[in-house]
């Protein structure tokens, strides 16, 4: 009796998970198709805008229709607009994007249009360059319009669109650091944070010593080193994850259209692919020049008509010598 019992409780519930089952996918599909169609419409007024001339707003419904649903030619459209109102840093990110996916899913006639886009607008695209004279404090940010930089980013020319920008570092919500600029098309900006934006510490000279110039490069070389090759292992982390992200939407959705699930989870690798290349770069040149500084502090003589001076960035190094 009481197995029978059981198998008949059991019995409605399979119904009921199935009647749910069905009305969830039900459910999905329409919310696709009710997605599908205000993306398409959102296309055709950004078409119209572009064709007035107004670009911002084109732009702005170019996005909107790629948020709801992601086609390349919805991308291509938005990097377009981009373009023809200034906004050249963020056309290019998109135009790059554009030739990742258009890779992935062999599209050679978008991969080509996105290179050809790309060359045409690189060398008028703005470049910001955070460098710092010494390491941060642990815990401090940079922040690039109030925007969290990775460390690995440090000494890596950032593309940003023309006019303002801000550049912080902060700690425990306190501002150690500020700078403004303002930035044109073209132009490659530099940004170098002083030793006044970090915590002092104690040195040799305050303890009535004498500093040794090759001892602090050895020292400078080490931790540049050790924090390049953080970098480097944190971007081929995101790389392979990047990967299996995508293994994962390919097995579900082999084609251009997805669940808005799954256009999460092609955000995600998109996030993870575009920062694992900004750490692996960063990060291959912290341990070139960890190994410069390095080398050149252990053959250092004291050589009082020399000075050298260095400034390191957590993924950066720039020495002159002056004789």
């Amino acid at each position: 009796m009481g197995m029978a019992r059981r198998y008949k409780m059991q019995r409605p519930s399979a119904a009921a998970l199935l009647a749910m089952l069905v009305l969830l996918a039900a459910s999905e599909a329409s919310a696709q198709t009710a997605s599908k169609a205000a993306a398409d419409e959102l296309f055709k007024q950004a078409v119209v805008l572009a064709s007035q001339g107004e670009f911002e707003g084109a732009a702005a419904k170019f996005k909107a229709s790629y948020e709801a649903d992601p086609t390349l030619g919805t991308l291509l459209g938005l990097a377009m607009a981009e373009q023809r109102c200034g906004k050249l840093a963020s056309a290019y990110v998109h135009y790059q994007e554009l030739l990742d996916l258009a890779r992935r899913y062999n599209d050679a006639e978008r991969e080509k249009e996105a290179r050809a886009r790309m060359s045409g607008i690189e060398k008028d695209v703005p470049r910001v360059t955070i460098t710092s004279v010494s390491p941060l404090p642990r815990g401090a940010r940079v922040l690039l319009d109030d925007v969290p930089l990775p460390v690995a980013s440090l000494g890596t020319a950032i593309p940003v669109d023309a006019g303002s920008h801000v550049v912080k570092v902060r700690d425990s919500g306190r501002d150690l650091f500020q700078k403004s600029m303002t930035v044109s098309q073209g132009e490659h900006a530099r940004v170098e944070m002083p030793a006044t934006a970090v915590p002092a510490a104690e040195t040799p000279t305050q303890r009535g010593e004498e500093p040794s110039s090759g001892s602090g490069l050895k020292t400078a070389g080490v931790v540049t080193g050790a924090v390049g090759l953080a970098a480097v292992f944190a971007g081929s982390y995101l790389w392979v994850r990047s990967n299996q992200t995508w293994n994962e939407v390919s097995a579900v959705c082999p084609g251009a259209s997805c669940t808005p699930e799954m256009r999460d989870r092609i955000d995600t690798g998109r996030t993870q692919e575009t920062w694992s290349r900004v750490a692996l770069i960063a990060g291959g040149l912290g341990v070139a020049g960890g190994v410069t500084l390095f080398a050149i502090g252990s053959a250092k003589k004291s050589e009082p008509s020399q000075e050298t001076r260095v400034m390191i960035g957590p993924s950066s190094v720039q020495m002159f010598v002056k004789f």
